[in-house]
């Protein structure tokens, strides 16, 4: 019951945001109870038509690091910073969000002269 009325919602949502948002806060939802691969399912299938979406994107990179699969959640922060210091109008505060994430992902992996250079770009 409780899954039909999520779908009715996601069904909802994207008949009137879009598709790429309906499932992305499927994904989300997913992510936020701690189930993961599923999360990753919902998320292909948004890089499959966007590949360069970076709110997938960046949802991607937190559930690595959630996962601990720490070389693949910096791939896609790496990713998602480069994507949005491209824009024409980047969202600075969540650059400096993601840059945090990824000081700390490289700090879990004791990389903490990397980590602490990630941070101050954070900073900036």
């Amino acid at each position: 019951m409780k899954y039909n009325i999520l779908l009715f919602f996601v069904l909802m949502h994207t008949f009137c945001f879009g598709k790429h948002q309906s499932i992305l806060d499927l994904a989300t939802k997913f992510f936020n109870n701690g189930q993961y691969d599923s999360a990753h399912y919902y998320l292909d299938q948004i890089f499959e038509s966007d590949p360069n979406n970076t709110s997938a994107i960046k949802l991607r990179a937190d559930t690595y690091s959630y996962q601990g699969d720490n070389l693949k959640a910096i791939d896609n922060y790496q990713r998602f910073i480069y994507l949005e210091k491209n824009k024409i109008s980047p969202d600075y505060n969540l650059l400096s969000f993601v840059q945090n994430s990824l000081s700390w992902t490289y700090y879990a992996m004791g990389l903490y002269s990397k980590s602490i250079e990630i941070y101050r770009m954070a900073l900036k």
